[in-house]
C-alpha cells in the first residue's frame, strides 16, 4: 500500500494509508526503504476482533481524525 501511495504522491495527489497498530513499524521501516514520508492513520487494535459498536467508535474518535 505505502508503495503505491509513493507513486502518487509523486504525482502531486495527497495520500494517507490506514494501518493496524501492530503493522506501524512495518510502515516506517517501508517508508525509510522509499526514502519518503508519508501520512499514516492507525486504526487502534484490530477491526477483526472488534464488534460493531467499537468498530464505529474506533473510526469516529481515532481514525477519520487522524485521515482528516
Amino acid at each position: 500500500m505505502l508503495r503505491a501511495a509513493a507513486l502518487i504522491e509523486k504525482l502531486g495527489i495527497p495520500t494517507v494509508s490506514v494501518f493496524v497498530t501492530g503493522f506501524l513499524k512495518q510502515a516506517e521501516v517501508v517508508m525509510k526503504g522509499l526514502g519518503m514520508p508519508l501520512a499514516v492513520a492507525a486504526y487502534p487494535g484490530h477491526p477483526m476482533m472488534d464488534d460493531e459498536r467499537t468498530l464505529q467508535e474506533k473510526v469516529e474518535q481515532t481514525l477519520a481524525p487522524a485521515v482528516l
